[in-house]
C-alpha cells in the first residue's frame, strides 16, 4: 500500500544546490490579544476578542434601556433598576478583564456571564407560571412573560453562550479528542 505523505515541499531546488523561495507561503494564524503588540493599539486587540467587544459594548446597551425603555440585556430584571445598574457595570468589568486575561479565560467568562443570564431568563419564565394558580385565585393581574424584549435577551444571550462554547479552546480539544 502506498503511503501518501501530507507534507509539503518548501523549497523549490534550482539546477543548484542553493534553495530559492518556497512554494508556498508560511500559514497565517490567527493573533490573539495577547500576541497583538501593544503599539497596535485596541482597535487590533478588539478585533482579536469578540467577547470584550460584546461587554465593553454594555455602555451602548445600558444608555438604550435606562434612557429609551429598551431593556435589550437584562429582561429578567425589569422591575429593579438598581440590580441592572449593578449587573451593568459588572459586565462592563467582565469586558476589561476578558480583553486584559488569555484566551481560555475570556471564553470562560463569557460562558459563566451567559449561562448565568439564560438561567435567570429561564427563572423568570417559570416562577410567573408557578404563580400562576395563587394569581388566579386571589384574583391579581395575569402577564404573559414572553415579551418581544424577553426573546430578543433570549436570542443575544444565546447567541453569546453558543459563540463562547464553541471558541473556547478547553471545550474545543476535549470536543476533538471524543
Amino acid at each position: 500500500m502506498k503511503t501518501i505523505s501530507r507534507e509539503k515541499p518548501t523549497t523549490k531546488q534550482r539546477s543548484g544546490s542553493i534553495p530559492s523561495a518556497p512554494l508556498y507561503p508560511p500559514r497565517r494564524e490567527m493573533r490573539t490579544a495577547q500576541q497583538v503588540p501593544a503599539a497596535l493599539g485596541w482597535s487590533a486587540r478588539l478585533r482579536a476578542r469578540p467577547l470584550a467587544l460584546f461587554y465593553l459594548a454594555t455602555p451602548a446597551f445600558a444608555l438604550l434601556d435606562l434612557a429609551g425603555g429598551l431593556n435589550l440585556r437584562l429582561s429578567f430584571l425589569a422591575g429593579h433598576p438598581a440590580l441592572r445598574v449593578g449587573y451593568y457595570l459588572t459586565c462592563l468589568g467582565l469586558g476589561w478583564l476578558i480583553l486584559r486575561a488569555g484566551r481560555r479565560s475570556s471564553a470562560l467568562v463569557g460562558l459563566g456571564e451567559t449561562a448565568l443570564n439564560l438561567m435567570m431568563l429561564c427563572l423568570s419564565v417559570v416562577v410567573p407560571l408557578a404563580e400562576l394558580p395563587m394569581r388566579v385565585t386571589a384574583g391579581a393581574a395575569i402577564y404573559n412573560p414572553f415579551t418581544p424584549l424577553f426573546i430578543a435577551n433570549l436570542v443575544i444571550s444565546a447567541a453569546v453562550f453558543l459563540y463562547a462554547f464553541y471558541t473556547n479552546p478547553i471545550l474545543r480539544t476535549r470536543l476533538r479528542q471524543h
